[in-house]
């Protein structure tokens, strides 16, 4: 570093910046102006004086070049992301902290692969960082071409430590909400046909007012991994900027050569009384699944068909996030909970006919009364009302047993054939005839009343649904029935159902 001296120099709001310690000036460089280079004074000081914690940061008022001894939080890797055209650079993204505060940074080539190879909980001095506002009070840092970073050994980092929070808040902007944020969210309440034909939408064309969606009434029909080599495997190793998974030469198209690192997410097939419909489940909600439903170890190939088996019988709601990608290109959909939809405290939503709702959905599972439905003359399961015929996935059916098990074992065949005497729920009736039961779940007593409420208000809705013709494809248009829709939104919170068949009593 040299020290130097500037005459005939102007000071104003314009033109290049220099930065004398902790504050930036700009300075006009013109013809008239001398620079002299100082002779060298050992006196002198060539570094920044330190910011004593992250938190000071938030007294700078613009950017600025800084220095400061801090503790890597969160250790990062080596990416090259594109940074024009045909051109990439070398870049690595930590997170640093002191005391309970922290923020971003990120080293650039020369100082990537430095850093990349930093550990948590060690304590480096960086010098020359450029911290940058990014407004409402939130700060990162970002090394330049004369910036550099010392490792602390001793007491100096042991102090620093010591000092260490175990819950670090970040100063830094966040361009993902976390999952606790979602669910806050106010949601519209639509069906899977709903969000299929959100998803489809064309951005240029902008999405509906609602960024969340609640779907009630659904069931999980099959799970699978994303892994291309393992279907059954819960996290594949995918590009540490986009998630797409890397091939054998860890090269992402997009962000070049990276290290990769575990992604988590499951491909799960809902179906809900209007439709059937694939979506993409990722890491904070599959891992609250997971611990929903008893499933311990997420690494272990079992984990993916424990947890089918376990939701496979289970009525739930869904909740999506939605909207338009950052690239403007395309609609993004994140479902973030997946959780059952009544236990003993109430109901979260419940299905309920949406006249908006009028695309035509593949075949889902529906809540029926026993009467309702049979098999047509190609072996469909359908349900009936007066003259209309509707064609289903399967039953969605509520009884309740009226004497004990009557089981039978098969001759020459490896089974047992268990007979059930049951009474619908719906109609009071006693069920007659051979039912090809597919999954079953006892519903615990303390949940029997209000889940039997939601049953019989549902199939009713079911019928009412019926009823309406359905004669619109999934459209890639905004429609007006979704935009009123969507501006109807409610908080997150279980409802009590007073009446079982009076939706708006809820």
């Amino acid at each position: 570093d040299k020290i130097v001296s500037f005459t005939n120099s102007r000071l104003q709001g314009k033109g290049r910046t220099l930065v004398y310690f902790d504050s930036d000036v700009k300075m006009c460089l013109d013809v008239a102006t001398k620079m002299t280079v100082c002779e060298e004074d050992a006196s002198y000081p060539t570094e920044l004086p330190l910011l004593p914690e992250v938190k000071d940061a938030a007294a700078v008022s613009g950017a600025c070049m800084i220095s400061m001894v801090v503790a890597v939080n969160v250790a990062g890797e080596v990416t090259e992301p594109t940074i024009g055209p045909g051109v990439t650079k070398k870049l690595c993204n930590l997170k640093v902290a002191t005391g309970n505060e922290g923020m971003s940074a990120a080293f650039w080539e020369p100082m990537a692969s430095q850093m990349a190879q930093a550990s948590v909980g060690e304590v480096f001095r960086l010098d020359w960082m450029t911290l940058v506002p990014e407004g409402n009070g939130m700060f990162k840092i970002s090394s330049a071409a004369h910036s550099t970073s010392r490792l602390q050994t001793g007491d100096a980092a042991d102090s620093v430590r010591s000092a260490l929070a175990t819950d670090v808040e970040s100063m830094s902007a966040t361009y993902g909400r976390s999952r606790a944020e979602k669910l806050k969210e106010l949601f519209t309440q639509g069906s899977l046909s709903t969000l299929d034909h959100i998803q489809r939408l064309n951005a240029q064309e902008g999405g509906y007012a609602a960024k969340c969606i609640m779907i009630p009434a659904v069931f999980v029909k099959d799970i699978r991994g994303m892994s291309v080599e393992n279907s059954l495997a819960t996290s594949y190793l995918g590009c540490t900027q986009c998630k797409k998974q890397l091939p054998d030469s860890m090269h992402c198209e997009t962000h070049g050569v990276n290290n990769g690192k575990k992604v988590y997410g499951a491909q799960i097939l809902f179906a809900d009384p209007c439709h059937k419909l694939e979506v993409a489940v990722w890491e904070d909600c599959l891992k609250a699944m997971c611990q929903e439903f008893g499933v311990d170890d997420m690494d272990d190939e079992s984990a993916l068909p424990n947890l089918l088996v376990a939701l496979r019988a289970q009525e739930m709601c869904i909740r999506a996030s939605l909207g338009i990608n950052k690239s403007g290109t395309s609609m993004y959909l994140d479902v973030f909970d997946v959780r059952p939809q009544v236990n003993d405290a109430g109901a979260q939503a419940i299905f309920k006919h949406l006249p908006n709702d009028t695309f035509v959905g593949a075949p889902g599972i529906v809540p029926a009364c026993c009467k309702l439905f049979a098999s047509n003359s190609l072996g469909q399961t359908v349900v009936t009302v007066d003259a209309l015929e509707h064609v289903v996935d399967s039953i969605h059916l509520v009884c309740k047993t009226t004497d004990k098990p009557k089981m039978e074992v098969l001759p020459d065949i490896d089974g047992i054939n268990v007979k059930l005497t049951a009474q619908c729920m719906k109609c009071n009736c006693r069920l007659n005839g051979a039912l090809q039961v597919a999954h079953r779940r006892i519903i615990p007593e303390a949940e029997a009343q209000i889940f039997a409420k939601s049953y019989k208000y549902q199939a009713e809705q079911f019928v009412m649904h019926m009823k309406i013709p359905r004669s619109q494809e999934m459209s890639k248009e905004r429609t007006t029935d979704i935009e009123e829709l969507c501006l109807s939104q409610r908080t997150p919170k279980r409802l009590k159902i007073a009446h079982t068949l009076d939706g708006d009593a809820l």
